[in-house]
């Protein structure tokens, strides 16, 4: 799949990969040297729910296991989260995906298949 940029504030590339579970993307993402998407803010937010068809969920780099963290496991300081969500239904949903019609989050059981979207830094080097 070819990589897409996402935005010039970011510095970064994207590909958009077929569905796995969250924990199966995560490690995906570590074996192509990449990280799973995470979203700091809402202009991030509303980059890549622009780019992306809108009839399905992705997953994001945001889990649970006592307080929701992001992968790279900063805290999270501005959550999008839909209307009731998190609601960790039956207590199984700690994995977060994107709602792409809205940009809206909701948790989601870990096991659950959908696609997500690997993070490339692009890096500069300056050559004499």
């Amino acid at each position: 799949m070819s990589l897409k940029p996402v935005s010039i504030t970011t510095g970064s590339n994207f590909t958009i990969e077929s569905e796995m579970s969250w924990s199966d993307a995560v490690t995906n993402c570590q074996e192509k040297n990449s990280v799973l998407v995470e979203i700091p803010d809402n202009t991030t937010n509303e980059e890549i729910r622009d780019l992306l068809p809108n009839d399905t969920e992705v997953w994001i780099g945001l889990s649970k296991s006592i307080y929701w963290s992001r992968t790279s496991s900063r805290g999270l300081s501005q959550p999008n989260w839909g209307e009731g969500q998190p609601d960790n239904f039956y207590n199984y949903e700690n994995c977060a995906a994107m709602m792409l019609e809205n940009g809206m989050w909701t948790d989601e059981k870990c096991t659950n298949l959908y696609p997500f979207i690997s993070l490339y830094k692009i890096s500069y080097f300056c050559l004499d």
